[in-house]
């Protein structure tokens, strides 16, 4: 599966290159459901997610 890439406004204004997922696996590596439910919800309200590469501290969206 190939992720597509699009331009995403955040709530600060700035613009940054986002993926887009087909498919949202939220369960595959973190307890997101069984614990942080709530702000899981928030965050597909938002609309987007940023998370920050452990190896090289890039933030993708």
């Amino acid at each position: 599966m190939k992720n597509e890439k699009t331009k995403l406004t955040l709530d600060d204004g700035n613009i940054v290159d986002a993926q887009t997922p087909l498919i949202v696996s939220a369960s595959r590596a973190t307890d997101i459901p069984a614990f942080y439910s709530t702000w899981f919800f928030n965050r597909l309200d938002k609309g987007y997610v940023r998370w920050r590469n452990p190896y090289n501290g890039k933030d993708s969206y």
